[in-house]
């Protein structure tokens, strides 16, 4: 009653069936791990819903679920993976609690009441399409058009009056699932990239809320001010300026929004109190329903006072949010803003390396602490007062060891000892436990020796390894060299002048008569292939054919005239000389003919000339056209 606008007065946390409820409400959002860092950290925080506001939103009353740590953002599965998976057991056995000896055992439903996040944290864990693409809105398959000026997705009111987009429902979501597994290319149908581990916990439609704090008082707000400012002059600027200087605030109020020429400098918490209680006070006071008409109103007018090329998702979704309030209550208790604030908590470091000290716990203290083991969560068990009128909130500022109750509270008892956990101690006690403290001290201050030892060990191991590297480095390349050398040393000169060709007959006839041994090696093989194949066969590639006989006699009798007793070095001169020699054969016989032909034309022209000299041309030989 004293909160009718919260999430358990809501149509989906009423409608619920509910024995024992703890109603789960998560979020999560993107910070960069410092400042201008390529890293991010993606935390997933949990708040519970029957905690009353504003102790629901302590910084004690926070559950961290998961941590997320990389240079790349996350996707669905690894950022939510194993907490859906977590959560569904517990959905299905239920959390048993032990109360203490009066209530005794007792078991919870747990439930999920939404996820909240800005738009691209929204976008990766319900595995859509961004607010930058088609499709975007989870709750309307609204398609959205390109603007032709800036190229961006706009979701107009007039696209969205005129077309009246059917409601997103899982029907809807699963069979572009199942468009995407059947189809062999890469499809969004209804901006659907791939299955959410949500969709087994809750409904992405209904449960995976817009958040007021991003849509709002980051985007939306800025956006229509920075018009404002433009749309204003000089002199009313200034009256707006006095006007917010002037405002009398109370204590609680941490941050002022001082002047409206300086917006762009704004927290979002001075946009939340410019938004809500200084341009509109009076809309409080307005019913849910009574808003419909002034958003419609506002979206409609939209594009006649600013540019349409604003109208993009972020202004599209306003529609949605008088229907998210009927759901789960007042946009202000389930917004992202207080777990905004315990996100920029996890970068906070102690100053200066200072040592954290253990403080004593205490029956309240231990519910602020959370287990050094997540084993501990099955093993431990809760302190609990056993005075029926101790009737304290869920969670204090106050610490419990400066508070008079509890030290006047004779009947506090604690009923169960927690492992690792020291109760409260005796002055011989407590210099036990100092020493033991000293102790340990010393056995860390080994370990961290140890540990520069072992890092040290690891640098000069890395420095051998560099070392061994160059040297191999350095020996492939005398190898390489080496290789070159040996290539080189396998030419025609060395084989170039020979005393005496010796005699190999085949068919009756030496191979190397009219050949002189003055001659390269590369000439005398390239007279002996025209002794065993025809002109027309060496323009026809036959005498590139290995497996001809031929081909076999031809490698014979060069290793007869040359490389007697030497496989090796014939082997390396064949590979490198002989084939491509071969090879020129077809080519060089062509030319040859061809300048037969130039030269018989020539002297066909001239055979006058040479008649008078008595000279017969057909009575040169082919021997002679070759010389």
């Amino acid at each position: 009653a004293e909160f009718p606008y919260d999430i358990v007065n809501g149509d989906l946390y009423v409608n619920r069936v509910k024995n024992n409820p703890i109603t789960l409400i998560l979020g999560s959002d993107g910070k960069p791990t410092f400042k201008s860092s390529k890293t991010s950290v993606w935390p997933v925080l949990c708040t519970i819903a029957e905690i009353p506001p504003p102790i629901r939103d302590y910084q004690q009353n926070v559950m961290l679920f998961g941590l997320y740590h990389s240079p790349v953002g996350p996707t669905a599965e690894s950022l939510l993976g194993k907490i859906v998976k977590a959560i569904e057991r517990l959905r299905r056995t239920g959390l048993t609690i032990d109360l203490g000896a009066r209530d005794k055992i007792q078991t919870f439903d747990v439930h999920v009441q939404l996820i909240v996040g800005d738009f691209p944290a929204r976008s990766k864990f319900n595995s859509l399409s961004g607010h930058a693409g088609y499709f975007a809105c989870s709750r309307c398959l609204i398609n959205g058009v390109r603007c032709k000026a800036h190229q961006h997705i706009l979701y107009t009111w007039l696209e969205y009056r005129t077309k009246c987009p059917v409601e997103h429902t899982n029907e809807n979501m699963n069979i572009s699932f199942d468009l995407i597994e059947t189809s062999r290319k890469t499809i969004r149908p209804n901006g659907a990239i791939v299955k959410s581990p949500l969709c087994s916990i809750l409904s992405i439609q209904k449960q995976s809320v817009f958040d007021y704090f991003h849509t709002c008082l980051k985007v939306h707000l800025p956006v229509l001010i920075s018009k404002w400012v433009k749309l204003l002059s000089k002199v009313d600027l200034n009256k707006a300026d006095i006007y917010l200087s002037g405002i009398l605030y109370p204590h609680s109020f941490n941050r002022h929004p001082k002047k409206l020429s300086m917006f762009d400098q704004w927290k979002a918490s001075q946009m939340r109190t410019f938004f809500l209680y200084v341009s509109l006070p009076l809309l409080i006071h307005l019913d849910v329903l009574a808003m419909r008409p002034f958003i419609e109103c506002s979206l409609e007018q939209f594009p006649s006072i600013y540019d349409e090329c604003n109208e993009l998702l972020s202004i599209h979704v306003h529609v949605h949010l008088w229907e998210q309030c009927l759901q789960h209550g007042a946009l202000a208790f389930h917004s992202i803003f207080k777990m905004y604030h315990q996100r920029t908590c996890l970068t906070q470091r102690p100053n200066n390396n200072a040592s954290i000290v253990q403080h004593e716990r205490t029956p309240v203290l231990e519910r602020r602490v959370p287990p050094q083991s997540p084993h501990q969560f099955s093993q431990q068990q809760h302190y609990i007062q056993n005075n029926e009128n101790s009737n304290r909130p869920y969670s204090s500022d106050i610490h419990s060891l400066s508070s008079q109750r509890f030290h006047g509270n004779q009947n506090a008892r604690i009923l169960n000892q927690v492992n690792n956990v020291a109760p409260t101690m005796s002055p011989s006690t407590k210099r036990k436990f100092d020493e033991l403290m000293v102790e340990n001290g010393k056995k860390l201050n080994q370990l961290v020796d140890a540990v520069e030892s072992l890092v040290q060990e690891q640098r000069e191991v890395t420095e051998g390894l560099r070392v061994l590297n160059k040297t191999t480095s350095q020996s492939q390349k005398y190898m390489r060299q080496l290789i070159k050398s040996i290539k080189v040393d396998v030419t025609p000169n060395k084989y170039a002048s020979q005393p005496q060709l010796p005699v190999y007959m085949h068919n009756e006839q030496n191979l190397f008569s009219s050949i002189s041994s003055d001659l390269p090696i590369t000439t005398i093989l390239c007279r002996v292939i025209r002794k065993l194949y025809s002109t027309e066969e060496i323009e026809n590639g036959v005498a590139e054919n290995e497996h001809d006989e031929r081909f076999q006699i031809v490698k014979n009798a060069m290793v007869a005239a040359f490389f007697v007793d030497e496989p090796v070095k014939f082997d390396i001169f064949w590979q490198q000389i002989g084939k491509k020699h071969i090879g020129g054969q077809k080519r060089a016989q062509k030319c040859r003919n061809k300048k037969l032909k130039t030269n018989h034309i020539l002297n066909s022209e001239d055979n006058s000339h040479s008649n008078e000299d008595g000279n017969d041309p057909s009575s040169y030989s082919e021997s002679d056209f070759d010389n």
